[in-house]
């Protein structure tokens, strides 16, 4: 297994695992659309730590990421307001 592979193993497990946990705890709660919610927290995550490992360059972080540096930019907004 190459490194590249390795990483998105492990990354796959971790991800697994905290949904898993997150799961376990809200068991006999009613939690509406957690989808949505997960994704909506896993990407203003990532979007804080590509910005941090950047230095808050959004043309580097858009390089990284694939993201284009308008939507980085609109996706910033997006979580700066909530």
């Amino acid at each position: 297994m190459s490194k590249k592979e390795h990483n998105i193993h492990t990354l796959k497990e971790q991800v697994s695992n905290i949904t898993e946990q997150y799961l376990v705890d809200i068991d006999g709660h009613n939690d509406k659309n957690i989808y949505k919610k997960i994704i909506a927290v896993v990407e203003e995550s990532f979007l804080q730590t590509l910005l941090k490992h950047t230095n808050g360059n959004q043309k580097v972080a858009s390089e990284i990421s694939g993201i284009s540096r308008n939507t980085i930019r609109k996706k910033i907004e997006k979580y700066k307001n909530q």
